[in-house]
């Protein structure tokens, strides 16, 4: 069936305005025009219709936020309905405290805003913690601090609810009065407003009534107590200000449960003030009233226990534990629940230590404890057994048998660990003294008194967890292979159960590794089996990386099949962070051992796995504080690090990503205020490169000055990279004067740095051929200078290379030392093989210098060459040489001595 028209009008409407408000943030410069106000709730209504309770709550605070002064409380009192029906519907705690918030800015903004209903939920979302601690520590399970939170709570929650009542008293007051006057067409309007009116006051008085009476509990005294009563009397039908009684209780309400446990709420109190008899009477009428409601009838037994012992009726105790035990089918009492067991122990074992506990009662009350500890002991709670020893010292659990065993073993091993912390400092390795060692041997043999015990196998998962228990004491004792078989034993038993079970194999593997350690070698193949073992059996426990890591290694398996393995690992599964970190590790060390052809490949296979993982590391680093904090920090910083590393070693550089992974790096240093000194140089390094990458030369310029400040490889690598960044450009340009500038600035900054190791050599050698090229290029006498420096030191380290040899002699010359540029020559001359085209050159250029300086030795040279080279060479230094000769003086040669000798 098709909407009608209207209905349609008011969709568009509504929708419409329903994209306004979300878009609001977006539109914030927009002018909105005043809406009508009949338009307007049109959209609320089709909101709430929607159920979009969220929206509809943005809409009433902009709604407040533009209201005029007049229109406010009624806007106010608005929103304030609709937060409390969002705090009654809402099953998420976030989105709870959410409401909460704006709840309680609402209240505080406009405390005028008739939120009664809200300030209730407000101070009930309180109350709860305080009421959950109070009955915690009824069971002596609360801390003192735990305590005082609780009164704390109370006493800021009392004067608001008593304040709420008081107000919407008077409220009841003044509708009462309006409705015996009201005309007919009121009556329907007041009395529904009186209803209104009463429930939300019933509601604050409940929540008094339980504040008072609980705050009398953490405090120990009776204050307040008549004024709870007054206030549940509210609920019950009380006369105006006075406490309730039984007379004026209408019975058939008491099948409502807030009337119910007012009722028990009123008990309670007259318990606290010592008048038993009339908190049993409402007890009583909560017994015989038919349809209770469960929950209210599943504590009676409890509350009845806790009036009963506040009166030292022991008798009436006996007798409501006596009736509580309902025979099961193999004709033995069922035990009670835990929480009356503890408690019925707690409040036993309280008065057993009260000097006033009437002497005839102490065999009384002490036979009802044990009672209490031996259901404990039957649900197999003996955590609870043990605590309650620590709480009140020894119990009255008998001379022998498992539990008298188990409980002094734990005791003994508490004491052992603590003996151990004070003594080493650590407590988590074997124990290094004499004392903490026999104190850990004697808890090992209460251990094994109770698994020797006849009665223990009447108990189900507590052996298996003595055995755990008796494997960490000989652990730490530093009996290691006995604490490995009975972890062993532990994790064998069949009615462990599987936290006990994985403890146990987890522990087996620790204590082995601890016995390799210590030389033992023989037990590393059974350590290591184990640990495949629990890998198998817990593969989604936190352990089993560490302990896969090492599987891998015990049985050779090589590191593509431990990536496989890591890999293989789910998002679901608990330890995938720790295993991609792990992949993330071994992928980083294979892309920094690739040769040049796997590089591209290691990259990409380390990038798919890393990148994700800095986010992941990232966002929880910044969700954390502290000690916890900082340390996720840190590794994520080593996480960007690498990411940068790898995106800007690549032939074309992924600056993008670069820039991303450090960015995240400095929102982590921000953040925590890492030290970031070691990191520095290597920061600034990642930005020189991506300087280079976008080709930007002056901002490339001066950050790689500023790494030649600092120490360390980076510095050096800054002046690699620029040198090796002009060197490729001017081999391409042989004639880009600015880049043979570069080649001279970066090598000359790169040969600094090295001082003569690794690949001083070539950069001499380029340096040199570039201050020559300027020289040649645009007669710059600087270079000139600086090229004959680097080549006469190049010489002096043994590097006699044609180049720099030929190139020497040539910059000399320019330089017009014509004798040393003919020294350098006929080095050359020397170290060449005669006959080849670099030694006709230098023959040449001998010839020609000493032509210049030396003619008549020239001459001699050249016919001595000719003799021995009649064609003079290749081209062009054969006929360079032969123009050579057309310029030699000539050769006068010497007279022949005379015949004979002298007469």
């Amino acid at each position: 069936m098709m909407p009608s028209r209207k209905a349609m009008l008011r969709w568009s409407f509504a929708a419409c305005a329903v994209m306004l408000l979300t878009a609001r943030a977006g539109l914030a410069q927009v002018a909105i025009e005043p809406i009508d106000e009949d338009a307007g709730e049109t959209v609320e209504a089709y909101i709430a219709d929607l159920g979009l309770t969220d929206v509809l709550a943005a809409h009433l605070r902009q709604k407040l936020a533009t209201a005029k002064p007049e229109e406010r409380a009624l806007a106010a009192n608005e929103l304030a309905r609709l937060y409390t029906k969002m705090l009654a519907d809402s099953t998420d705690s976030t989105q709870r405290r959410d409401v909460e918030t704006l709840a309680r800015s609402l209240l505080k903004e406009f405390p005028e805003a008739d939120g009664a209903e809200l300030r209730i939920d407000l101070s009930k979302a309180t109350y709860l913690r305080a009421e959950e601690i109070a009955e915690r520590d009824r069971l002596g399970l609360a801390t003192d601090a735990d305590k005082l939170e609780a009164t704390r709570i109370l006493n800021d929650v009392i004067p608001q609810l008593t304040q709420v009542r008081e107000r919407l008293s008077r409220d009841v007051a003044g509708l009462e009065s309006r409705e015996k006057q009201a005309a007919p067409d009121e009556e329907s309007i007041i009395r529904a407003a009186l209803g209104d009116a009463r429930r939300v006051r019933s509601l604050a008085a409940y929540y008094e009534g339980w504040s008072r009476y609980y705050l009398s509990l953490l405090t120990d005294t009776d204050t307040g107590l008549v004024e709870a009563m007054e206030a549940f009397g509210i609920i019950l039908n009380a006369a105006a200000g006075s406490v309730p009684s039984l007379e004026r209780l209408p019975k058939s309400t008491v099948r409502y449960e807030h009337v119910a446990r007012s009722c028990m709420g009123v008990a309670l109190c007259l318990s606290r003030l010592n008048d038993t008899d009339n908190a049993v009477r409402w007890l009583d009428q909560l017994n015989i009233t038919e349809d209770l409601p469960d929950n209210v009838d599943k504590q009676l037994f409890s509350r009845r226990l806790i009036v009963f012992a506040h009166g030292q009726r022991w008798n009436n105790v006996e007798a409501l534990v006596r009736r509580s035990r309902v025979m099961g089918e193999d004709g033995k009492p069922t035990p009670m629940t835990v929480a009356d067991a503890r408690l019925l122990a707690i409040v036993s074992l309280r008065a057993l230590r009260e000097p006033q506990l009437r002497e005839n009662f102490r065999t009384s009350v002490q036979g009802l404890a044990q009672q209490g500890l031996a259901d404990l002991i039957a649900r197999g709670e003996l955590g609870q057994i043990v605590d309650l020893v620590q709480q009140f010292g020894t119990l009255p659990l008998g001379d022998a048998g498992f539990v008298n065993a188990y409980v002094r073993g734990m005791l003994s091993y508490d004491q052992a660990r603590e003996l151990h912390r004070k003594a080493d400092g650590d407590n988590e390795s074997p124990a290094n003294t004499a004392p903490v060692v026999n104190a850990y041997r004697d808890a090992a043999g209460l251990f094994e008194a109770a698994l020797t015990a006849s009665d223990a196998k009447q108990f189900d998962a507590e052996p298996a967890r003595v055995m755990l228990r008796k494997g960490l004491s000989l652990y730490y004792a530093g009996d290691l292979l006995p604490a490995a078989d009975m972890f062993e034993k532990a994790h064998a038993e069949d009615r462990a159960t599987s936290s006990i079970k994985q403890d146990a194999l987890w522990f087996a593997v620790v204590a082995l590794d601890a016995a390799v350690e210590k030389g033992q070698a023989s037990q590393r193949q059974r350590r290591d089996q184990l640990a495949a073992v629990y890998i198998r059996a817990f593969p989604h426990s936190q352990n089993a990386t560490r302990l896969l890591l090492r599987q891998v290694q015990a049985d050779g398996i090589d590191e593509q099949q431990a990536l496989d393995i890591l890999l293989a690992v789910t998002p679901q599964q608990p330890l995938y962070l720790a295993a991609r970190k792990q992949a993330a590790r071994i992928l980083y060390q294979q892309f920094r051992r690739a040769q040049a052809a796997q590089r591209t490949f290691a990259a990409l296979r380390f990038v798919e796995v890393a990148e994700p993982l800095l986010n992941e590391e990232a966002a929880q680093a910044l969700e954390l504080s502290g000690t916890q904090g900082t340390e996720a920090a840190l590794a994520a910083t080593v996480r960007a690090r690498q990411l940068a590393d790898v995106f800007l070693s690549q032939p074309s550089p992924d600056v993008t990503r670069a820039q991303a992974a450090l960015a995240t790096l400095d929102r982590l240093v921000l953040r925590y205020s890492l030290d970031t000194r070691e990191i520095e140089s290597e920061v600034v390094y990642r930005k020189l490169q991506i300087a280079l990458a976008k080709n930007e030369a002056a901002q490339a310029n001066e950050i790689a000055d500023q790494l030649r400040g600092m120490a360390g490889p980076f510095a050096i690598a800054a002046s690699q990279l620029m040198y090796s960044t002009a060197l490729d450009v001017w081999r391409t340009q042989e004639q880009n004067n600015e880049a043979a500038r570069g080649v001279v600035r970066h090598g000359s900054a790169l040969l600094a740095q090295l001082k003569g190791a690794g690949n001083a050599a070539a950069v001499r050698e380029q340096v040199a051929k570039a201050a020559a090229a300027l020289w040649i290029n645009l007669q710059d006498k600087q270079m000139l200078t600086l090229a004959i420096s680097v080549d006469e030191e190049q010489v002096k380290t043994g590097t006699r290379a044609v180049s720099t040899l030929r190139r020497l002699a040539t910059m000399r010359e320019a330089a017009g030392n014509e004798a040393a540029s003919l020294d350098v020559w006929n080095q050359l001359l020397a170290s060449l093989d005669p006959g080849s085209v670099d030694w006709f050159e230098a023959r040449y250029q001998t010839l020609r210098l000493l032509l210049e300086t030396d003619p008549t030795k020239a001459a001699t040279a050249y016919e001595q060459f000719r003799l021995l080279y009649p064609q003079t060479g290749p081209k062009p230094w054969g006929e360079k040489i032969d123009a050579l000769g057309l310029r030699m003086p000539r050769i006068t040669p010497a007279p022949n001595a005379p015949a004979g000798g002298a007469r």
